[in-house]
């Protein structure tokens, strides 16, 4: 819980970097064709149907994060959703590498595994609860719905035993992600956005805020205490996560070339002053370092030292075509 009066990331410091940000994923969403493959092409381009999907996902997330708003409770909704464009990014860069038979297979199985529950659960649900409503499944008995689902996870067992794959689930996301390369990607950003899908008393507690200037204070809670903290993290982490979309997907399954806007986030990204933290000074209570300043110095220093580690996520992001 905070006392300083300032909050993080204000949104007087933010705006003008995330109205670029916006104007370069409006040019890239004019720019891109979203469209499915031909109804009769659907089964044997299921791969090429999730990448769609999915950047299409990532860039309307890229639009509405970085949008001004006047209503701000709802910013605190960007953090978990990015949790789902970092493991798609994780999932379909995992599934690019199969070949393409392998690939739709797994898919396909998936769909129907995940169908199957979806409609045990579902017809187990409205028999208790409304068994007069019309749903999908409620004409099957709960033990056929439940042989379906065994059923499809049978089928992936042997898939992932097929494919030589030592877990009968088949791998973790943390193990898809040190495969193809994002290991900094999942460490982090995958982390940061699952504190707010998991129940955790520390993201919950951080939205109260109370006034440094009485010497017992009580804190007030809302949402709305770090909106420009949510909003600025989904903005800056959203931008690099759709750089590894267009590193991973871009030559075989975009319609267009985006040098030029891969270009203008990169330099984008290199003129923020702070990258959001997942601990941050003001929830601590810490008086926070002058950012431009340490910006300007670290600038200095990599360009005189090569060496100095930076940037790991941006490099593992963009090698994803290699």
């Amino acid at each position: 819980m905070m006392i300083n009066s300032d909050k993080p990331f204000p949104e007087k410091n933010k705006m003008p970097i995330q109205r670029a940000f916006m104007r370069t994923f409006l040019g890239i969403r004019r720019k891109l064709d979203f469209t499915s493959a031909p109804l009769s092409m659907l089964q044997e381009e299921m791969l090429f149907n999730l990448v769609h999907a999915s950047t299409a996902k990532c860039v309307e997330f890229n639009i509405e994060t970085n949008r001004e708003r006047k209503k701000t409770e709802s910013t605190f909704i960007l953090m978990s959703n990015l949790r789902g464009i970092c493991e798609d990014l994780i999932w379909l860069t995992y599934l690019s590498k199969m070949n393409k038979t392998s690939a739709n297979e797994l898919i396909t199985l998936l769909i129907g595994r995940n169908y199957a529950k979806a409609i045990a659960v579902q017809r187990n649900f409205f028999e208790v609860n409304n068994p007069v409503q019309p749903v999908l499944g409620n004409n099957v008995s709960r033990r056929d719905a439940e042989d379906s689902v065994r059923e499809f996870q049978n089928k992936l067992r042997e898939f992932w035993r097929s494919m030589n794959c030592s877990r009968s689930g088949g791998p973790t996301v943390r193990e898809m992600a040190e495969e193809v390369g994002l290991t900094s990607t999942y460490a982090y950003l995958y982390f940061a956005a699952s504190n707010f899908v998991h129940f955790n008393p520390t993201p919950l507690l951080a939205t109260g805020w109370g006034d440094d200037r009485v010497d017992d204070p009580v804190f007030t809670y809302s949402t709305r205490c770090l909106r420009g903290y949510y909003q600025m993290f989904s903005s800056f982490y959203a931008a690099i996560l759709f750089i590894g979309y267009e590193a991973s997907f871009g030559q075989n399954y975009f319609n267009d070339v985006l040098d030029v806007e891969i270009g203008q986030l990169m330099e984008l990204i290199r003129h923020v002053h702070r990258w959001p933290e997942l601990v941050t000074f003001e929830e601590m209570n810490v008086e926070p370092p002058l950012f431009f300043l340490t910006h300007a110095i670290g600038t200095l220093a990599y360009e005189e030292d090569n060496d100095l580690p930076f940037g790991e996520i941006i490099r593992e992001v963009r090698n994803l075509n290699t």
